[in-house]
């Protein structure tokens, strides 16, 4: 939607969906932060495509779904922007919009390739894009401009932030709409991301702590790694514990999904641009105590 005064307008819709949001609320907890690093993510965004242009995100009433938020994006052009009719024709708020999900998708796809390092290079046909070939042969083209967001560490740390509710219990995917693309990323592929897109974090610090821990999906495959969660967050991690693998390989021991277990931890903790402490569990060393889940109960027969 364009106006007379250089301001356009787009909308998107944000939709979070898990067994917590069946009721269609939402901890405001969880809601608020996700919002806000959306909205500066669209800020990261406006400062790289349209540096001389302020945006404004307003949400709107909410429509059925498990939890569905309306949003209008509004993007005011500078003067000497505005009045320039091949900026307009390029800059406004949909192009914004489309640069966004975009920039996801490129962040997404790379976790997916547990951050193997791609080949980059100008695309063939498109002078305002770029072939990114991966080494499984995969190949993606992508504009310049999301390129330059996926670099950015801001937009990849309010990405990070934006999907974060997908990591609490309950809260199975993420998914931003507009009218011409979108992009949802489910509890692993944010596992995946958390995993592998690193937005230039601060020097950490590494401990070993002593943990209550439920196993959620596990890999037997060499350096396969473990979705867990401790009750409050689910995290990727790997399993250092040999002894405890090979009881495993050997049935001297038995496993169960949902298993929990005592264990040793190594954790990386790291101070955030907020001064809050954020840790993020890195590796089991050691199994202390496994507790398998009981079988399910059948009916009798008689």
């Amino acid at each position: 939607m364009n106006d007379d005064t250089g301001m356009t307008s787009t909308r998107f819709v944000v939709h979070y969906d898990g067994p917590v949001l069946q009721a269609h609320e939402i901890d405001v907890k969880k809601l608020a932060p996700s919002l806000i690093a959306l909205s500066d993510a669209f800020d990261a965004v406006q400062r790289r495509v349209a540096p001389g242009a302020s945006l404004t995100l307003k949400a709107r009433a909410t429509q059925e779904g498990s939890f569905v938020i309306d949003l209008m994006m509004y993007l005011q052009l500078a003067e000497d922007l505005f009045n320039s009719p091949a900026v307009t024709a390029i800059i406004n708020a949909s192009t914004l919009g489309g640069v966004m999900i975009e920039g996801i998708k490129t962040i997404k796809t790379y976790a997916e390739h547990h951050g193997a390092e791609p080949e980059v290079r100008q695309a063939d046909d498109d002078p305002t894009a770029m072939q990114i070939t991966y080494p499984d042969g995969k190949t993606v083209i992508v504009g310049k401009a999301a390129l330059k967001m996926f670099r950015d560490p801001d937009f990849v740390k309010n990405v990070k932030d934006f999907i974060e509710p997908t990591r609490t219990n309950g809260v199975n995917s993420v998914e931003l709409e507009s009218d011409d693309d979108k992009i949802s990323v489910n509890e692993e592929e944010a596992d995946e991301i958390f995993e592998y897109c690193h937005a230039d974090d601060a020097e950490a610090d590494t401990s070993v702590e002593k943990l209550h821990v439920q196993a959620l999906d596990i890999s037997f495959r060499k350096n396969g790694k473990w979705r867990i969660t401790d009750g409050f967050r689910k995290h990727m991690v790997s399993i250092e514990d040999e002894a405890f693998l090979e009881r495993i390989a050997s049935n001297q021991e038995s496993f169960r999904g949902r298993d929990e277990f005592d264990v040793l931890m190594r954790v990386q903790t790291t101070i955030n641009d907020d001064g809050q402490m954020m840790k993020k569990y890195l590796a089991i060393e050691k199994v202390l105590n496994h507790e398998s889940t009981p079988p399910p109960k059948q009916d009798s027969l008689f």
